[in-house]
């Protein structure tokens, strides 16, 4: 059995990667995400059976011989196989069973799950993407993401950290959420990153009668389109008015902001009209906030998560409706207000804003912001 089956490697991934409930709640101002965790499912089966139809084309190659198949039905038995085997390999290890008791065949659907789960989060690297040598998960989205590697650079020079200073508290800083660029002076958000729920810093207070809102004087709020490992030069915004915030029972959690450049330009990024399917592969451009206590999950993607700018991939979970997509890219605290992206196209085709380990990460469609009474005003004639 060579390294790549090894069980005690495969038991000790597996103890790791399925242990905890994966993202969570992880600060008093930003929702958690998915990363890992979990035990196998429903959700891995689909994955893995969609990766077999990709593979079997036509049919199976038996002594030379293609024979016709039923893709459908030997993917989704294949792969409904391989969870089962799963589950209970995984079970038996959290239960004490020693790794080197796994068989072949355990290794082997494990390794399966993994590899249709795993959903690495690149840093960035200057003005370019880290290298992707020893990045957790990489293996089956290296091909991808240097085929797109300029168009996610893009996507990446339009995202900004939304950086908070309590000028009354000795300048603490910190990065409360995401935001991108939809026009040389205007960004956009998650409402909730303005005014968090539960035991969140509010950043900023209703204007009666209106549904703009004006930046506390007691924090300085900032978006700073470079803030990533060993950047080149900082690319600040000032934060001039917050022209229009949905209410806080309006299901479309955004908000738009008025900024102007403190030096150099960041990029714009506009909203797209592709229409994706369940499946798709997409990315989302985030910053990972800081978090007390780092579960083993959440490291094994991000490592020690430092508000630095992210390139989270993965795929659509469901079939997309008017207003909402659901994902499966790893987000945490931090990511709220981040764009989610195509594979296949430059125009953003969400707004991510909600983390769930179980039913999968949340983004308000771009049809649903451009097309809503609040906001629609800022995209008009824009041809987005």
């Amino acid at each position: 059995m060579n390294e790549d089956l090894d069980p005690s490697i495969t038991g000790s991934r597996a103890l790791r990667f399925f242990a905890a409930s994966g993202a969570r709640q992880v600060s008093a101002h930003e929702s958690g995400g998915r990363a890992t965790g979990g035990l196998p499912g429903d959700y891995d089966a689909r994955a893995i059976a969609a990766n077999l139809k990709a593979r079997l084309g036509s049919g199976l190659s038996v002594d030379g011989v293609t024979e016709a198949v039923n893709q459908t039905e030997v993917a989704d038995a294949l792969a409904k196989t391989l969870v089962a085997r799963a589950e209970r390999a995984v079970q038996a290890l959290s239960e004490g069973t020693p790794s080197h008791s796994l068989s072949r065949n355990d290794v082997l659907a494990i390794e399966s799950v993994i590899n249709a789960r795993e959903r690495p989060a690149i840093p960035l690297d200057g003005d370019d993407l880290a290298s992707l040598v020893g990045i957790s998960g990489i293996a089956t989205w290296r091909s991808v993401v240097d085929t797109y590697r300029q168009a996610i650079l893009s996507a990446c020079a339009a995202t900004a950290a939304i950086k908070v200073t309590d000028l009354l508290a000795g300048g603490m800083t910190w990065v409360q959420g995401s935001a991108w660029l939809i026009a040389r002076d205007l960004a956009i958000t998650n409402r909730h990153v303005l005014f968090p729920p539960f035991m969140g810093v509010r950043l900023a207070r209703r204007v009666p009668g209106s549904f703009s809102a004006r930046l506390r004087k007691d924090l300085e709020v900032t978006l700073d389109f470079a803030f990533q490992n060993q950047s080149t030069a900082a690319v600040p915004y000032k934060i001039i008015e917050i022209l229009s915030v949905a209410e806080d029972s309006d299901p479309i959690d955004a908000a738009v902001l008025k900024v102007e450049p403190l030096g150099r330009v960041a990029r714009c990024l506009a909203f797209g009209r592709v229409q994706v399917k369940e499946e798709d592969q997409i990315y989302v451009v985030g910053h990972p906030g800081l978090m007390a206590d780092v579960p083993d999950d959440v490291r094994l993607v991000f490592g020690d998560p430092d508000e630095k700018k992210r390139v989270s991939v993965g795929k659509v979970m469901k079939p997309p409706t008017e207003t909402a997509l659901v994902h499966d890219a790893s987000t945490i605290g931090g990511y709220s207000g981040a764009c989610v992206m195509p594979f296949l196209s430059e125009g953003a085709i969400g707004l991510h804003y909600w983390g769930d380990v179980e039913y999968g990460n949340r983004a308000l469609s771009a049809a649903a912001v451009m097309r809503h009474p609040r906001f629609a005003r800022f995209f008009a004639g824009t041809g987005q």
